[in-house]
C-alpha cells in the first residue's frame, strides 16, 4: 500500500483504474505477462486481510517481484505505452 518498502511492483489489470486511479501524470503503459521472466503475483481476487484484501481484489492487483539482479524484472519489449506523460 506505498507505506513500506517492498520487492513488489503494483500492477492492475483494470484499465480505467490505470487510466484514472493510478496515474499521476506520468502517462500509462501496458505490460505483456507473456514477456516478464519475473514472478507474477495475481493478487486481484483479494490477497490477505481486512484493507488489503479489499483494495488488492477492487484494484484488481497484478504484483511483479524485482529481486534486485542484473536483468530489470519488466523488460522493455514488455511495456507499450498506452497514454503519453501529460
Amino acid at each position: 500500500m506505498g507505506k513500506k518498502q517492498s520487492d513488489l511492483i503494483s500492477t492492475t489489470k483494470d484499465r480505467s483504474k490505470a487510466e484514472g486511479l493510478f496515474n499521476s501524470g506520468n502517462g500509462v503503459v501496458g505490460i505483456d505477462l507473456d514477456k516478464v521472466s519475473a514472478e507474477v503475483i495475481d493478487a486481484s481476487q483479494g490477497v490477505g486481510k481486512g484493507r488489503v484484501f479489499a483494495r488488492t481484489k477492487s484494484h484488481q492487483e497484478v504484483l511483479i517481484r524485482d529481486t534486485g539482479g542484473p536483468n530489470p524484472p519488466i523488460p522493455p519489449e514488455a511495456i507499450r505505452i498506452i497514454q503519453e506523460k501529460k
